[in-house]
């Protein structure tokens, strides 16, 4: 045994378990709100990476429905998720 393994094993961290997290509506509702106004966002700001407003775009033109899909969070959050799409594709079409 090496001596790097040797005081790898002597001296690793155990960390201990934590409380599980426990996610309340309105804390999820804020998570919803963020991914939603910032995939805008980063959508919106011509100074955004090339690769962010890719994933973005792949974001909210995807038609999967899971608790933080595009669809889920704009629903939520009150907005038509096809309307909010079509405007988003207008606007990016406009800036291109």
């Amino acid at each position: 045994m090496s001596l790097a393994q040797r005081y790898f094993e002597e001296y690793q961290l155990v960390l201990p378990l934590e409380e599980a997290i426990e996610w309340t509506d309105e804390d999820v509702f804020k998570l919803r709100e963020g991914m939603l106004y910032g995939a805008l966002s980063a959508l919106a700001d011509h100074r955004t990476a090339r690769q962010s407003v890719k994933e973005a775009l792949a974001w909210v033109l995807s038609t999967e429905k899971h608790p933080f899909s595009f669809c889920v969070c704009a629903e939520m959050l009150g907005f038509c998720a096809d309307e909010l799409r079509d405007l988003i594709l207008e606007q990016q079409q406009y800036a291109a």
